[in-house]
């Protein structure tokens, strides 16, 4: 599939027709004409449909190095998720480091320290990049007035509080999260209890709360998350899904892979989202996918061959990402996509590697796509008559 981003709507048929001929004269066939028409499904795209997740791990090598605050700046953006994914679940807002250790961690990683991700290098990052904040507020083990303030603060700093999330992957059966939201319906009541206060000190901020995705084997409480989060917390804008995707059945015996079938995957495994998750949610509920990626942890046990190594922080995984992208653009209720993660050396995750900062695969094709999409105000599919080889979608 190719895909044409395109800033005026009037070039999509000559561009497509240039690449079409291009293409199949580079294959040696015969060139043709072709005929370029928009498809159904188009949609309107805002400013912060694409994003960021931020990883407060890496915000030591970073906060220091202007080098990585001009390479965020180049990523496009149009959201920063802060502070980033389960941390949010124990931060403390006024240190910027988690305000307790979760349980059975005794890694000094999660120790008090010297430094922290404050607010005030969240707005540096926001004035660099001119992307909005998507504040993942601390539902599990802070109060509502603290999270106020938070977002109090950030206003005065000049951030806009556009987006609130409340909290990260409850639907998990962590201690922690059983600990404090036994059931589906605990969570649900407690962010009912918040929305009012949230609504009434921060109007125009739209409120989302944890979804549920889909696994291979979805445990009890993950199965009715979705519904009985919904049922007990009416008024909601949003729910929240994370899509990380499994590509087991390109896994061959010694961990072989077939690149073809790994890159396939996502066209299946995001229509069956589509079909056995999306379409089951009210029609006015909203999707944030506030985080996606390829998964890392189906690899391991793999990464030991080296005539097989696994496709993280290789091209694979760049096309694996950017195809994510581009189809889940045509579903008109997701909202925004949050890459997981801006800034990281793990598992070929982060779009900039901290040490030097240079981007990785996944990172250049985000920021390819992000940069292309910067500015857009619709999406359309392009159907090509006479085409063979290629799928155009355009941007205007």
């Amino acid at each position: 599939m190719t895909t044409i981003f395109l800033r005026r709507l009037c070039l999509g048929a000559i561009f497509a027709t240039t690449l079409s001929a291009c293409s199949q004269a580079a294959s040696g066939t015969i060139r043709s004409t072709v005929h370029a028409s928009l498809a159904s499904g188009e949609r309107t795209l805002s400013g912060q449909f694409f994003g960021y997740n931020l990883d407060s791990g890496t915000f030591k090598a970073w906060r220091t190095d202007q080098g990585l605050l001009s390479q965020t700046a180049s990523m496009a953006a149009g959201t920063l998720r802060y502070p980033g994914g389960s941390v949010a679940n124990y931060w403390n807002w006024a240190t910027g480091w988690y305000g307790s250790r979760p349980s059975g961690r005794k890694s000094s990683y999660f120790d008090p320290r010297a430094y922290g991700f404050s607010l005030q290098d969240l707005k540096q990052m926001v004035t660099a990049s001119g992307a909005t904040p998507i504040f993942d507020v601390n539902i599990m083990t802070a109060t509502l007035q603290s999270q106020v303030a938070m977002l109090q603060a950030a206003q005065r700093l000049g951030m806009p509080v556009r987006f609130i999330e409340l909290g990260n992957e409850f639907y998990l059966s962590k201690p922690d999260y059983l600990n404090a939201f036994p059931t589906s319906l605990s969570y649900g009541q407690r962010v009912s209890a918040w929305m009012p206060t949230l609504h009434e000190d921060f109007p125009g901020a739209q409120i989302a709360a944890v979804g549920y995705a889909r696994d291979l084997k979805p445990t009890e409480r993950e199965s009715s998350w979705n519904t009985t989060v919904l049922n007990s917390a009416p008024g909601l804008d949003a729910l929240t899904m994370h899509i990380y995707l499994h590509p087991r059945a390109a896994l061959g015996a010694a961990g072989s892979q077939n690149t073809e079938q790994v890159l396939a995957l996502p066209f299946s495994e995001l229509s069956q989202i589509e079909q056995q998750t999306l379409r089951s949610l009210p029609s006015n509920i909203n999707i944030w996918i506030t985080e996606f990626n390829m998964m890392n942890s189906v690899y391991k046990g793999h990464n030991a061959n080296p005539t097989f190594p696994p496709p993280q922080g290789t091209w694979t995984q760049g096309l694996f990402t950017g195809t994510m992208d581009l189809l889940l653009l045509h579903d008109p209720r997701i909202e925004m996509m949050v890459y997981h993660a801006l800034i990281g050396n793990y598992g070929g995750y982060g779009a900039i590697n901290p040490v030097t900062g240079k981007l990785s695969p996944s990172g250049a094709v985000q920021q390819l796509i992000y940069r292309a999409a910067a500015g857009m105000t619709f999406f359309s599919p392009c159907r090509l008559q006479g085409a063979r080889c290629c799928s155009v979608n355009i941007l205007a």
